[in-house]
């Protein structure tokens, strides 16, 4: 309900001011502590408190040029802050599982993201950061909404566009054909006309797609403008082989149409979108392009 839903905004958005206050207090106590920069990474030991500021401990190490660029970016810190919300949704926020909230985010060894991870996570085990998130989400629990949008972190979208490149979808026959072909700058063309239902599909792989909702997906498509709407459209969620749900259409989209294509679905591996070529006594052809497809989802970005 909504008192659960503005919990979790609460969490998003008290994940996303901690890692964004650190963030910025490490960088501004380096910049006044006129730090020589060095290319490598050196382990750093601090304690960090977000509401009172950063304060190195001992022997202050130095940030590199890589770790103080990276520190800049927002969307790191918004890459970092959003797994370190993934790994606390559903548990009890005890001191044990802050510490081991930035476990896990499955960036690429030396990335930028995992270098502001690396660095973030030396923080997260100090007791007092512990009690200042604590109290930076009591704050958020009487100030945040319950609208699924209250989260940054909740919402991902990723357009494959067809014009730019094949983005990694692939053919593969079934029934009597693959998809068509893929044009450079057109996008994925069908170029059969058939007088029989013979279907063609196109494939788009999804890796660790688990605890991750696809809100919806759109289609953008041309037509040729001698077409009929003599297709039956038919898009599939796909899990180990399973089709989780589909979403199908036989009234044929319009000249650059956007259509929902199906939404909700909670777990897929594969996205499968098929078309069927008319019926037994068609004559024409039915060419049409796919030009793009969008995709609005929970959690992190899978592609």
């Amino acid at each position: 309900g909504d008192d659960v839903q503005r919990r979790s905004n609460a969490l998003c958005n008290a994940c996303i001011d901690f890692v964004n206050t650190i963030a910025d207090d490490a960088t501004n106590v380096a910049r006044t502590a006129g730090l020589t920069i060095v290319p490598a990474l050196i382990p750093i030991v601090w304690s960090i408190n977000p509401i009172g500021g950063a304060v190195f401990v001992g022997a202050l190490s130095l940030l590199s040029l890589i770790a103080q660029a990276a520190f800049n970016d927002e969307e790191i810190r918004h890459a970092v802050a959003c797994c370190m919300y993934e790994n606390l949704q559903g548990v009890a926020i005890t001191e044990a599982n802050f510490a081991a909230s930035l476990t896990g985010c499955g960036f690429a060894p030396l990335s930028d993201n995992e270098i502001v991870r690396e660095i973030l996570e030396s923080g997260v085990n100090d007791r007092a950061d512990y009690l200042a998130f604590v109290s930076v989400l009591g704050s958020f629990m009487g100030a945040v909404g319950s609208s699924e949008t209250d989260c940054a972190c909740g919402i991902f979208e990723h357009t494959f566009d067809f014009e730019v490149s094949d983005q990694g979808w692939t053919t593969r026959a079934e029934d009597d054909r693959d998809f068509g072909v893929y044009t450079a700058g057109v996008g994925w063309e069908s170029v059969y006309g058939l007088q029989v239902v013979l279907a063609e599909r196109l494939y788009m792989q999804i890796q660790d797609f688990d605890e991750r909702v696809l809100l919806s997906i759109e289609g953008v498509w041309i037509v040729n403008d001698g077409s009929v709407a003599s297709r039956n459209a038919i898009v599939d969620a796909v899990l180990a082989d399973v089709v989780q749900d589909s979403e199908s259409w036989t009234d044929w989209p319009q000249p650059g149409e956007v259509r929902v294509l199906w939404e909700g679905i909670e777990s897929a591996d594969e996205i499968q979108v098929t078309m069927v070529d008319g019926w037994p006594g068609a004559t024409e052809g039915r060419d049409y392009i796919l030009k793009a497809v969008h995709v609005v989802g929970r959690g992190t970005d899978p592609f």
